[in-house]
């Protein structure tokens, strides 16, 4: 079974692929406004690979409680399954 922690760690894990996203995206208007499309094209893919590894990771706990394993739902839990949503549908 998951325990609180270990479900808390992995939506902190989350937020930080977010952030992470969100920095790179800002960087990337940045770029673009400076004319320099080659580096905003980069940022955007990274924002991208970031909001992957987000995704990725919701779904490995996902997976496990599929499979059957125990999961103490968290408040905090709750939270980051509503960031991805609304992330997904942005």
């Amino acid at each position: 079974m998951a325990t609180k922690e270990e479900i808390s760690m992995v939506g902190f894990e989350i937020v930080a692929y977010a952030g992470d996203a969100q920095t790179d995206l800002l960087a990337a208007l940045d770029a673009a406004r400076e004319g320099d499309f080659e580096k905003a094209e980069q940022l955007h893919k990274d924002a991208s690979d970031a909001l992957i590894g987000a995704h990725d990771t919701q779904t490995k706990l996902l997976s496990q409680e599929a499979g059957g394993g125990e999961m103490e739902m968290t408040f905090i839990m709750a939270c980051f399954s509503r960031i991805m949503v609304v992330m997904r549908v942005s």
